[in-house]
């Protein structure tokens, strides 16, 4: 009797190995995210920043070497042209003229070239002010700038790395914290013949300057003068492209790019050729084809596994 137990035992437990290993081996089922694909017109932008001014400005120069006494004016304040924009200290000015002379004696004849003010040299609005009480001005240095009433215009300060991909004419989507409407679409009409230097908190960067106008003559009243702007200059456009996120996409141990098809109910490898960097994924022109789906998970793709998709979204 106690044999036939045994036996009875030993057959359960051979019967429960078996079933907890075929469980084991069993294929595990994975869900996959994917998304079909829809080929389109992808546009290749290049990003860059700026500052709404006015497409016409006047410049206002030191007369003569000067202490800026008071500052009369501020930026966006309407002035005509004569009104006073600075007033300067004489006797600051006369002193420190008089030190860099090293004569005294030519306090006098000196009186006569420190003018008592600095005035406007265009009726318009105040676009910057370039020095603040107590600031010494050389002769001939820019103090201040005037914008007369024409339309308003961007300047944009482009990367020497991406001011080879600008052209005048090329297609400008700008935007800005501060503009009453969303986004204004403009067109660059100029670029700088040389570039300049811009010191920033990450140290200096060479920039070119281009400027971007509005066909439908956009005024300070929709876009104000010294606004940030932000603007997005169409480079190229693809046709019949895709935009591929970018953890969609893998490199093999050759470099080759390749993502996962799904297809009879499996994630199917396909090389492809990606073209560039877009800021939602990368753009790919070779090795898909429209209503294709495509494996946004490709980290759960596993050798033993059965699949099912789920579908996100469209692209």
């Amino acid at each position: 009797m106690k044999k036939w137990a045994w036996l009875f035992v030993g057959t359960v437990t051979l019967c429960a190995a078996a079933w907890w290993g075929a469980r084991a081996t069993k294929p595990q089922t994975v869900t996959l995210q994917t998304v079909t694909l829809h080929a389109a017109a992808v546009e290749q932008t290049v990003g860059c920043s700026g500052r709404v001014e006015k497409t016409a400005q006047t410049e206002v120069y030191a007369p003569s070497d000067c202490v800026i006494g008071r500052v009369l004016a501020k930026n966006g304040q309407k002035v005509k042209k004569g009104d006073a924009l600075f007033e300067v200290d004489r006797e600051k000015t006369l002193s420190v003229l008089a030190t860099q002379d090293g004569a005294a004696a030519a306090r006098a004849a000196m009186e006569n070239a420190v003018p008592l003010t600095v005035t406007a040299a265009a009726t318009g609005t105040v676009q910057s002010i370039a020095l603040s009480a107590g600031d010494t001005a050389g002769v001939g240095e820019c103090i201040a700038v005037i914008a007369d009433n024409a339309p308003v215009c961007v300047r944009l300060s482009v990367s020497e790395r991406y001011i080879s991909r600008l052209a005048v004419g090329q297609t400008v989507a700008v935007s800005g914290m501060g503009f009453a409407k969303e986004q204004y679409i403009g067109h660059i009409a100029e670029i700088a013949d040389s570039a300049k230097q811009e010191i920033g908190t990450s140290g200096t960067k060479t920039t070119v300057e281009a400027t971007v106008t509005f066909e439908d003559g956009v005024t300070d009243t929709s876009l104000r003068v010294g606004l940030t702007a932000r603007a997005d200059v169409t480079v190229a456009v693809q046709q019949d492209s895709f935009t591929v996120p970018y953890d969609a996409v893998g490199e093999d141990e050759n470099g080759r790019e390749f993502v996962y098809i799904f297809k009879d109910g499996q994630p199917q490898k396909r090389t492809i050729k990606t073209l560039a960097e877009l800021p939602d994924g990368f753009l790919v022109k070779e090795g898909l084809a429209d209503g294709e789906v495509l494996v946004l998970t490709p980290q759960r793709v596993t050798a033993r596994a059965t699949y099912k998709a789920e579908e996100k979204a469209h692209a």
